[in-house]
């Protein structure tokens, strides 16, 4: 029997909830509770009361005149359809309760720069100011827009605080925002599907399935599956981890060229897997080639849309799963992706339990620098469809600033209509310099290229060293003058390998020691450049260079 692959396990969990299980409606009296994830949502909102950390924004480039009243109506339509965005979060007798309210419309300002000589520098302090206001989650509708008129073509920012949104709503409700647009365009009624349930109905729902044996069923798996996990995960930091996490951050955004993303594809068919696992594999590579730890915790998100009820609704149904993967320098990359096809398999199966549950059970020291239980995450977005409004054409663009991190790295893949990849890499900046990001990307490339090249080649051996870092250590090499060329530690290893700024770094529980294996792992960095260097091996990537301004990976965490 061939092996399943992930969209295989999803659409049989998916149609084993159509079976059964319906979502009921809650009665007109019933007070509508939190979802798991709403409730650690709240609960971060307060305590993080001075950083905006949860806005989900996105901003679009409209070639044309956007219709004010037709843009009014679009979103009165799509804010009485999902009583999500009209829900408001409060405190009654110490328990957090959802109050929807009908009269809450969705805000649009409206900024005209068209006779502005300051336009493009005005727009963006305006995107900027908008896309990280904070929102009251009790009074405060909790989807805002924004039209920004330009010389020649509008912009339009979309703004959701992630208590009411993830990434399957943002697409949603962007496809709903277009059909109301057109039918107030042409003067007739949007054609949308109609809503079984609200977003309330599945937050009380989902209460009552997560408790007696299904949780305690699905609380043992994942107990078992993370018992003495690592507790975080340090990366080579420029920076010490400062005592309490601050949230702040920045991006780094590039691209995998269209013949390195056929080639990665390739593999997966020649492994019977879906584009996803190759991805996270070398990920889960990267690293372990950075840290040496071999039990390594990644985040990665899902749906959490496996009932029919619940597909055409905005709100926060997204899971995180905790996948656990073990790598060691003897393994081959082909060994690492059956490793990682497992665990995936695996996570999916029991994917039902929140992650704010697991993180009771679990019960992992409290430490405020980082996140409990992973501290990296990787996510992985399909080609998004093409978008017009009115018909015009839309494109999706970069904010002009992404200020926040909410894990120390997290990168995001979305696939391109021309069939390469753009990888996007937020992080800490508490904890990370650009340029050492930019680096990582290269090195990420780069062993993606060798792993396709051979990938039965164990992984201790693979390349990182993108082409001008090996020639510039050639150069360093060959030098004739010691007192012009540079030790060769700073152009063959990253430099945290020569000791982070506060002294040797902290190591996690199950983590190598610093006078043990990450001794090796060090070493074998330096092996990779020397070798890479005098030519051995594959080339690296082509991949192009990258810039700060991004789309957001988290928007689906």
């Amino acid at each position: 029997m061939a092996a399943r692959s992930r969209a295989d396990v999803e659409r049989l969990l998916l149609e084993g909830a159509r079976a059964g299980n319906h979502i009921p409606r809650l009665g007109p009296e019933e007070a509508a509770p939190l979802s798991f994830a709403q409730e650690r949502m709240w609960l971060l909102d307060r305590m993080l009361s001075n950083v905006t950390v949860y806005n989900v924004p996105r901003l679009l480039r409209v070639r044309g005149r956007v219709d004010e009243a037709a843009l009014r109506s679009a979103l009165d339509v799509v804010a009485s359809r999902h009583a999500a965005i009209r829900t408001g979060i409060s405190l009654v007798d110490d328990t957090l309760v959802q109050r929807v309210y009908d009269d809450r419309k969705i805000e649009l300002e409206v900024h005209d720069l068209s006779d502005s000589q300051e336009a493009p520098a005005e727009a963006d302090r305006l995107v900027s100011e908008l896309a990280w206001r904070r929102f009251d989650l009790e009074l405060d509708t909790l989807v805002r827009a924004a039209l920004i008129r330009m010389d020649d073509h509008d912009l339009l920012l979309l703004v959701s605080h992630h208590l009411v949104s993830d990434h399957g709503s943002g697409s949603i409700l962007l496809d709903e925002l277009s059909e109301a647009y057109d039918a107030a365009c042409s003067g007739r009624a949007p054609v949308v599907p109609e809503l079984p349930i609200q977003y309330a109905d599945f937050a009380a729902w989902q209460r009552d399935r997560m408790s007696g044996p299904r949780l305690d069923e699905q609380t043992d798996h994942w107990c078992r599956r993370l018992a003495g996990i690592p507790d975080r995960l340090d990366l080579p930091f420029d920076k010490p981890r400062p005592p309490a996490k601050t949230y702040a951050g920045a991006e780094y955004r590039s691209t995998l060229p269209a013949d390195l993303v056929d080639g990665l594809r390739a593999l997966a068919r020649t492994r019977n897997l879906s584009f996803f696992p190759v991805l996270l594999a070398g990920f889960y590579t990267l690293i372990y080639r950075y840290t040496g730890t071999e039990d390594i915790v990644v985040g990665t998100p899902t749906s959490g849309r496996h009932h029919a009820e619940t597909e055409p609704l905005i709100g926060l149904f997204s899971n995180t799963l905790a996948l656990r993967t073990t790598v060691e320098d003897e393994l081959t990359f082909s060994e690492l992706l059956d490793r990682v096809r497992a665990t995936l398999l695996d996570g999916i199966a029991h994917q039902e339990l929140p992650f704010e549950r697991l993180v009771e059970a679990l019960n992992p020291p409290r430490d405020p620098s980082h996140t409990p239980i992973y501290q990296v995450l990787f996510t992985h977005d399909h080609v998004s469809p093409s978008l017009e409004l009115g018909g015009m054409v839309v494109e999706t663009v970069p904010l002009p600033t992404w200020p926040v991190s909410r894990v120390d790295l997290a990168v995001a893949a979305r696939e391109r209509q021309d069939g390469g990849l753009d990888v996007a890499m937020e992080y800490a900046t508490d904890l990370f310099e650009e340029a050492t990001i930019e680096r990582m990307f290269g090195h990420f490339a780069t062993l993606l290229e060798n792993a396709v090249a051979d990938p039965d080649r164990a992984i201790g051996t693979v390349h990182l060293l993108t082409d001008p870092e090996r020639r510039e250590l050639l150069d360093d090499r060959t030098a004739p003058s010691a007192t012009t060329s540079r030790p060769v530690s700073t152009i063959s290893s990253p430099h945290w390998l020569r000791g982070p700024p506060n002294g040797p770094p902290s190591r996690a529980r199950g983590a190598p020691s610093a006078t043990g294996n990450s001794t090796s792992r060090a070493t074998g960095l330096r092996t990779i450049s020397t070798s890479s260097a005098s030519g051995t091996g594959c080339s690296s990537a082509s991949a192009s260079r990258g810039c700060r301004r991004s789309w957001s990976p988290s928007s689906a965490c």
